[in-house]
């Protein structure tokens, strides 16, 4: 009888120890949801990192323009880009607090996700430097009138009411 007992004892061990392993595995879903997130940060890094390289490479050509840019179609593109900038930036840091939950020492998951929040926010500071640098350069570049010294209190009315 001891060794029946002894039997089902071990049995129900070795049994109950697989559990554990179950309890602390992530649920597929999760590990796939997380490679996915993984290679889509990875992707912004890497189209990010070359558009910076890049957005270097404009501005040093702007410095050489010695005409006004135009700001009609230029402008609204930045500013376009920079919305949608932000929305990336946004969703990798509404989505980092889950990833840290659900992230294992091992996983590098959470430090490109990291990085795509840092290099969202690089690429929104350079649109915002190249928004700015056109603007002033078309205030260098532009046609510059004649001044006039403004000598009388009625001159000086004049030339605001022609503002």
């Amino acid at each position: 009888m001891r060794t029946r007992s002894n039997f089902i004892g071990k049995a129900n061990l070795y049994a109950s120890g697989s559990l554990l392993g179950a309890e602390c595995a992530r649920p597929l879903n999760i590990l796939r949801d997380i490679d996915e997130l993984s290679a889509c940060a990875r992707l912004t890094v890497s189209i990010l990192e070359a558009r910076l390289e890049y957005g270097e490479e404009v501005m040093s050509v702007l410095a050489t323009v010695t005409e006004p840019v135009s700001e009609e179609i230029i402008i609204p593109e930045i500013e376009r880009c920079q919305a949608n900038i932000k929305k990336v930036h946004e969703q990798y840091a509404d989505v980092l607090p889950w990833l840290s939950e659900m992230s294992r020492p091992h996983d590098d998951a959470q430090d490109i996700v990291e990085k795509a929040i840092h290099i969202t926010a690089e690429m929104y500071k350079q649109l915002e430097a190249m928004r700015w640098a056109i603007l002033e350069h078309n205030v260098d570049a532009g046609a510059k009138g004649e001044s006039k010294k403004l000598t009388s209190d009625a001159e000086i009315e004049g030339f605001f009411a022609s503002l």
